[in-house]
């Protein structure tokens, strides 16, 4: 609503370049990146607002009453920010750092370690220069949250990672075959561009 909550974000997500350079720093420093997943992610939210919403069917005991929610669920637009909610504070409560550039990286420091972490919606991204201490997180991580650990890294949004002793490889092959059978156009012929070849453009002329 304007001039309650219209310019708050309701959705954070981390910025691409962060993958991309967490993924490099690892690359460099020769370490692992692992990836957990948050099973029910939304519903894990706390509400700080009133909403309420009709009894399920089935359910009903009474017309006349409806339910008054405590937790987000996955249709509610602050859902996702409740969860970043959830996260944020219990990570700030065991000791790490929010990245001042990115909401969503959080920093992990020792006086002989450093551990990064993404987060992007009920995923998580870990690596760091001790094993121990990802491990450690894990273990924390496990015990507030129900979660997955998917161990090393494969796949992201759009992106397929290998990870071997020569470093880190990304690769969008899975993504550009998803897209083509999508749009139904894996039986297309390829091209090197997808510019009509033989055009010259001019800066004086004006496209209208």
């Amino acid at each position: 609503m304007h001039g309650i909550d219209y310019d708050e974000t309701f959705a954070p997500v981390e910025k691409m370049d962060s993958i991309c350079l967490t993924l490099a720093i690892a690359a460099t420093q020769g370490w692992e990146v692992h990836q957990m997943d948050v099973k029910n992610v939304f519903l894990h939210g706390y509400l700080l607002e009133d909403i309420y919403m009709e009894q399920s069917h089935g359910f009903i005991q009474d017309s006349s009453l409806v339910c008054r929610l405590k937790k987000s669920l996955y249709s509610l637009k602050q859902a996702q920010r409740a969860w970043y909610a959830k996260m944020d504070s219990f990570l700030l409560s065991q000791s790490f750092e929010r990245c001042k550039s990115d909401s969503n990286v959080y920093l992990f420091r020792t006086h002989n370690s450093l551990l990064i972490l993404v987060l992007y919606v009920d995923d998580l991204l870990m690596t760091g220069s001790l094993a121990s201490a990802i491990d450690t997180v894990k273990r924390a991580l496990h015990d507030r949250f129900l979660m997955t650990d998917m161990g090393p890294l494969h796949f992201f949004p759009g992106l397929e990672i290998s990870q071997d002793a020569t470093g880190i490889k990304l690769s969008q092959a899975k993504y550009s075959r998803d897209l083509l059978e999508r749009f139904r156009m894996t039986d297309c012929k390829p091209t090197l561009t997808p510019f009509l070849s033989g055009s010259t453009l001019r800066m004086e002329e004006t496209l209208h």
